[in-house]
């Protein structure tokens, strides 16, 4: 069973994590919200595949080390 406020990626696209973080807002509506980010890849070139989405976050969250920060 998935832990509490937490995302797990695998292999995940841009706009698949868009689409969970719109739903997590949707569903919680936070004024501000951490999760964790757990990325559960096999394969050792994707393990950090969720510190490169920085780059082209939308600007309504972003993500810091293991957390996706909601505001």
């Amino acid at each position: 069973m998935a832990s509490p406020n937490t995302i797990y990626l695998v292999m995940i696209i841009n706009i698949k994590l868009e689409e969970k973080v719109g739903f997590f807002k949707k569903l919680l509506n936070p004024k501000k919200l951490t999760v964790n980010v757990i990325d559960n890849s096999t394969q050792s070139h994707l393990q950090n595949f969720f510190v490169d989405l920085t780059a082209e976050l939308i600007a309504n969250y972003h993500i810091n080390q293991k957390e996706v920060i909601f505001f």
